[in-house]
């Protein structure tokens, strides 16, 4: 299996598993826009900070390899 299909399997299933397993356990659809409104919350912190932080104090270095090099 590639890497690449590890990453999406890994991006796609423990999410899907995790709603499923709520969606078993849990009684009400509140957990729903608790963990929808997570998510979007959580989306945007990490994209703050990623941009905010690493590309404005880290950039140059480790980081920046990242970009021009993200599969290694």
């Amino acid at each position: 299996m590639s890497e690449k299909t590890v990453y999406w399997a890994d991006a796609v299933l423990y999410p899907l598993a995790i709603i499923v397993c709520a969606a078993l356990t849990l009684r009400s659809l509140s957990w729903f826009m608790w963990f929808a409104a997570g998510f979007v919350l959580f989306t945007f912190a990490e994209y703050w900070i990623h941009r905010s932080i690493l590309h404005r104090w880290f950039y140059h270095g480790a980081h920046e390899q990242h970009h021009l090099h993200p599969e290694g």
